[in-house]
């Protein structure tokens, strides 16, 4: 027995051994030609965000008090959502030598962006449009860290993301006053917006770069400056005008605001570069104190760039 015992023990060592020799390292290409899976996918469903207060000291203290993040319920007319953030998702990557020609839908190894979803949902459903969009797609290299945000269910290439933001209040206080208690002059009071998102892309560069930022958007809403004693409602859209990005019909619900910046390492702080902003933006019902509204401010084909730099003084 204690043979057989040797003989089955030599056995198990030199198969073992040889399964050792067949193992050989994948790299993120060949994983997802295996497992049908490269990177990371979070899915979000049910999400709600609420926060007392926000408040960032000097000497005395300004505060954000009482936001709450969800979905909307009726963004624009559209009936969509359920109160609730959900459909998201998240997909995150780190580029390889293989992934340098993003955008390229017959290339498994080649990322997405948001820009090539509009593109081509723009191809696929009628009444689309985008026209004079200044989209700037980041280089993506070897090691950068990419994170995708869209919604879960894509209908032709996109499906927007219903969202709703609430902030109580936007105050001053002095430097007597207790955190979490924030209270003095009210400079913003009863924001309420809601809308929806389209794709949203960052890239994290290993070359020490920075990060790039691009995001769809559109809203409605309306806010006080109890401090100025002006109310208005807003909306935020790109259906006017000359630059034009709506998928499915041109109009203030399916047309998307866009916004890109680069965010890194300045020489004295925290360096901005905006590299797009555009929108058209109307103010409606505009009214100072009690008195009946002076009326309506639209602001067509709106394009900012700019470089700040952020830092203490």
């Amino acid at each position: 027995m204690k043979g057989l015992k040797k003989v089955a023990l030599l056995a198990a060592i030199t198969a073992a051994s040889s399964a050792q020799a067949e193992l050989v390292a994948m790299d993120d290409s060949a994983l997802s030609a295996t497992t049908g899976q490269a990177g990371i996918t979070i899915d979000i469903n049910a999400a709600e965000v609420s926060i007392g207060e926000i408040a960032y000291q000097d000497e005395g203290f300004l505060a954000i008090q009482d936001l709450v993040l969800t979905g909307s319920t009726d963004a624009f007319g559209s009936g969509a959502g359920d109160g609730i953030l959900n459909n998201i998702r998240m997909e995150i990557d780190v580029a390889g030598a293989a992934d340098l020609t993003p955008g390229n839908p017959t290339d498994p190894d080649s990322f997405r962006l948001g820009n090539d979803y509009l593109v081509q949902a723009a191809g696929i459903l009628t009444g689309s449009q985008i026209s004079n969009h200044n989209y700037a797609r980041p280089t993506i290299g070897n090691g950068d860290l990419v994170i995708s945000i869209k919604s879960i269910n894509l209908i032709g290439g996109i499906q927007t993301v219903d969202y709703g933001l609430q902030i109580g209040s936007v105050k001053l206080g002095d430097s007597n006053q207790t955190i979490g208690q924030i209270d003095g002059t009210e400079l913003i009071s009863d924001l309420n917006l809601a809308g929806f998102l389209g794709p949203v892309d960052i890239v994290v560069h290993n070359s020490d770069d920075g990060v790039n930022i691009s995001a769809y958007f559109n809203a409605e809403g309306s806010l006080n400056l109890p401090f100025m004693n002006v109310s208005t409602e807003f909306t935020i859209h790109n259906s006017r005008g000359d630059t034009v990005v709506a998928i499915g019909a041109v109009d203030e619900g399916h047309s998307l605001a866009h916004v890109q910046m680069n965010v890194s390492r300045g020489t004295q702080g925290l360096a901005f570069d905006l590299q797009n902003f555009e929108a058209d933006i109307d103010l409606n019902n505009i009214t100072m104190g009690a008195s009946p509204s002076i009326g309506d401010l639209y602001i067509t084909d709106l394009h900012m760039t700019a470089q700040t730099e952020i830092y203490g003084h």
